[in-house]
């Protein structure tokens, strides 16, 4: 079952935070690239035991799609 996009939209807004692999599939760079952006501090990351996910709102500040026009 797919979602449509208005329900994928619905879910990016519901989202509290994204792994190192979510943002890449976002168009932001590889997985590696973003998991070496948080390395070097260029990314926020929340300490959650051995999970370090990133805050929705810093990525959707940051790289949010342009809006349609």
């Amino acid at each position: 079952h797919r979602l449509n996009l208005s329900q994928e939209e619905n879910n990016r807004q519901d989202k509290i935070a994204y792994s190192a692999k979510e943002p890449s599939e976002l168009g932001i760079g590889s997985e590696s690239h973003v998991r070496r952006m948080i390395k070097a501090g260029k990314i926020p990351v929340v300490k959650l035991g051995n999970r370090e996910p990133i805050p929705a709102n810093w990525v959707e500040e940051n790289f949010q799609k342009p809006a349609a026009e």
